[in-house]
């Protein structure tokens, strides 16, 4: 199971993998600096297109990442010309 990191640009991304390709796509170079969400949020959630999110309080919520999914699914059909 891969493990949504923190990017030194403070963007959480789903996994390594999704950060060096964005460092590589933006031509900058970007580092780990946590091994888990950039929100600092520590609950474990189970379905893969979730994630943790903060709230007021420092409740932490599961949440759907479905919008996040839908774009990343859109833009690898893109670029394998399969959607137009």
């Amino acid at each position: 199971m891969m493990k949504e990191v923190c990017g030194s640009d403070n963007v959480t991304y789903d996994n390594e993998c999704l950060l060096k390709k964005a460092a590589c796509e933006n031509h900058t170079e970007i580092e780990i600096v946590e091994k888990r969400s950039c929100t600092g949020c520590n609950k474990k959630c189970s379905s893969l297109f979730s994630h943790c999110v903060k709230h007021k309080g420092n409740e932490e919520k599961c949440e759907c990442k479905s919008v996040h999914v839908y774009h990343s699914i859109t833009l690898i059909l893109k670029r394998s010309r399969l959607v137009q």
